[in-house]
């Protein structure tokens, strides 16, 4: 008898064919269950993008909850090719005439003596040069660049600089490198060459009147008589640009400082001076901002608005749902924010704001929220402080904006076993851990499904089996019958 290499062979039947739908039917129940896995997640993932809008939405409401922002104050300069300005936490309303008189500067000198070759040694012998930073005090003359009466008071604050050369390194471009790199930026040295001789230029980086340099010279009788430039004794150098602080009034008071970057002349600002002239500084609540900032808030509540009804919707047409449909942590989710943006914040003074809605914001049917930009500005301008107490409270109590961040972080809080999650936290977790179980069902019925199948299998093995004996037997039969027939008929 022929063996059987596959089902149906022997019998002549599709039992392959049977096998198969069998199969698919018995395997029914496991498709039922990637499909649930497949439900929870994309629920998964759909919780995930309420918990990133979640965070920007909680984002907008902190800067809202901060009293620093709601009180802030913006600084405007009307000749900003003067002066520019900024404003700090500490400023306060106010308008102010600005004249700058002059800018602060570095003190920039250059060598008398004239040097032919740059790369020649000046002097045999090894140097010491020291550079001091203080002020100069006496009559300057202005053509030659020499003080008459003068006298040099060291900053005790600042260190000397002290510059070696070696013997035999001693040129004009030795002691320019030599001073660049021991002066670590306090000092830049250079050499110009004015189209006959080399000179060396020293200027110093800080501005003011106390960036004022002296140099002696240890050591080296030539470089001394070039480089050495004591204010008593002997200046070698000619000063060509004066070592002085920035000289301005403010509302006509006299205002000195050593850089052109101006603190505290008016309270919580800082001014840049760029240029001598007049400029009119003001100081004023910046309206804008906090503008901006609610309406970043609105935008940002009114995204996630839009994205949890795609969520939740129904199609009646198709008979399906989204996503989140008829899922219970969006719903709460929706109840507490709701909750917490229209309730009222105690301690409000009589006549302030103490709901969104003194604020021109209002809630539409669908529930997003619409601002009202005009009732918005005008409260803001009528009652900036009412508007900042109502959002940000003050030392003592939240505003509206806190409460609102507290109700967020109150549904996205992982704090991983340590204390109680957030209930998207919450919900998450348990759609994962559902995940896991159904992997382990399918697995268990992964096995029940193929067992039975093998039994099926070998019972097909069996009919197959038989079916081809029987078929073996009506054949040889057949054949007998025939055969007989066949000698009877003779």
């Amino acid at each position: 008898m022929a063996s059987i290499g596959s089902l149906g062979v022997g019998s002549g039947m599709d039992l392959n064919g049977l096998l198969d739908k069998i199969a698919a039917a018995e395997r029914a129940p496991l498709n039922a269950i990637k499909s649930r896995q497949s439900a929870y997640n994309a629920r998964i993932s759909a919780y995930g993008t309420l918990k990133s809008m979640l965070g920007t939405l909680q984002s907008a409401a902190d800067k809202l909850a901060t009293p620093d922002f709601m009180n802030s104050y913006k600084a405007t300069s009307s000749s900003t090719d003067v002066l520019t300005v900024t404003s700090g936490s500490t400023a306060v309303a106010g308008s102010y005439t600005v004249d700058v008189a002059k800018l602060a500067q570095p003190q920039s000198l250059v060598t008398e003596g004239l040097v032919a070759v740059a790369g020649a040694d000046i002097g045999t012998t090894a140097a010491t040069i020291t550079i001091d930073f203080g002020t100069v005090t006496g009559t300057l003359d202005a053509a030659t660049g020499k003080y008459a009466g003068a006298a040099f008071a060291p900053d005790a604050d600042r260190d000397p600089i002290t510059v070696s050369l070696d013997a035999g390194a001693t040129s004009l471009e030795d002691v320019r490198d030599a001073i660049n790199e021991a002066a670590a930026g306090a000092v830049t040295a250079s050499i110009i060459n004015d189209g006959s001789s080399h000179r060396l230029v020293l200027t110093s980086t800080a501005t003011g009147a106390g960036s004022s340099m002296e140099v002696s010279v240890a050591g080296n009788a030539d470089l001394q008589s070039l480089l050495g430039h004591d204010m008593e004794t002997a200046q070698r150098l000619r000063q060509t640009v004066e070592a002085q602080n920035a000289a301005l009034k403010v509302n006509g008071i006299d205002v000195t400082s050593p850089t052109n970057t101006v603190e505290e002349a008016m309270q919580g600002v800082t001014m840049t001076l760029l240029d001598a002239g007049a400029s009119t500084v003001k100081v004023e609540r910046d309206k804008s901002a906090v503008e901006t900032a609610i309406n970043d808030f609105v935008n940002a509540y009114n995204k996630l608005n839009t994205k949890i009804r795609e969520m939740t919707a129904y199609n009646s047409d198709k008979g399906q749902g989204a996503v989140l449909t008829g899922d219970n942590t969006t719903r709460v989710i929706q109840t507490r924010l709701r909750d917490a943006l229209f309730e009222a914040v105690g301690g409000v003074a009589a006549g302030d704001p103490s709901l969104l809605s003194d604020l021109g914001i209002s809630a539409e049917k669908d529930g997003s929220l619409k601002v009202d930009s005009a009732a918005l500005s005008e409260v803001l301008i009528a009652n900036p402080d009412g508007v900042s107490y109502l959002l940000a409270g003050d030392d003592d109590t939240g505003g509206l904006a806190d409460a609102f961040s507290a109700a967020i972080e109150a549904l996205v809080v992982d704090d991983d076993g340590e204390d109680q999650d957030g209930l998207l936290t919450i919900s998450t977790t348990y759609a994962k851990r559902a995940i896991d179980r159904l992997a382990d069902d399918y697995e268990r019925a992964e096995g029940r499904v193929d067992a039975k199948i093998e039994i099926y299998r070998a019972q097909f093995r069996q009919l197959d089996s038989l079916m081809s004996n029987m078929n073996a037997t009506s054949s040889y039969l057949s054949t007998q019958f025939a055969a007989l027939a066949k000698q009877t008929s003779k």
